[in-house]
């Protein structure tokens, strides 16, 4: 049942990122789908398989909506999944810093796997990849510190009051 919901709050999400989410004026937007799944992958407690299926599908839904590379979300989620799986009992959660700086790696090798993804075809310059990507990763880790830190919180407060 928390697979279905975990999916269910996942899709939510994608359709929230493209549909109203797309009307704000401000570049470069926070990409909620991605923040889903690195904190999903790192909180996970039930099966691991369960994980890789409903990143895999989500990615899938995120590459159907944009249109763009298919494939691109899919493998990159099904990627964020297996890593977040094999360091998710190495590292303390009860922290902010650990999780935070993990998911911030996280955060910066997905825009570089997306810019040599998306500059494949595309003819910008250098320097308007790399300005667009920095502010990218600048906006994603403030928009990951605030969640992690509401993360760490909820999950703290509940461990302890079990």
């Amino acid at each position: 049942m928390k697979n279905i919901f975990n999916f269910i709050l996942g899709v939510l999400i994608i359709i929230f990122s493209n549909t109203i989410f797309n009307f704000f004026k401000f570049s470069p937007k926070i990409d909620f789908t991605l923040i889903y799944i690195i904190i999903l992958s790192l909180y996970w407690e039930q099966d691991d398989y369960a994980l890789y299926i409903i990143s895999a599908l989500l990615g899938y839904f995120v590459d159907v909506s944009v249109g763009m590379y298919q494939g691109q979300y899919t493998i990159l989620f099904l990627l964020i999944s297996i890593v977040g799986v094999l360091i998710k009992d190495k590292i303390r959660k009860d922290y902010f810093i650990v999780p935070f700086l993990i998911s911030s790696l996280i955060i910066v090798a997905s825009s570089i796997y997306n810019t040599i993804i998306s500059s494949i075809n595309i003819n910008h310059g250098f320097a308007h990849i790399f300005v667009t990507n920095v502010f990218y990763i600048i906006v994603n880790i403030i928009a990951l510190a605030v969640i992690i830190g509401i993360v760490n919180m909820s999950v703290n407060y509940w461990r302890n009051n079990k």
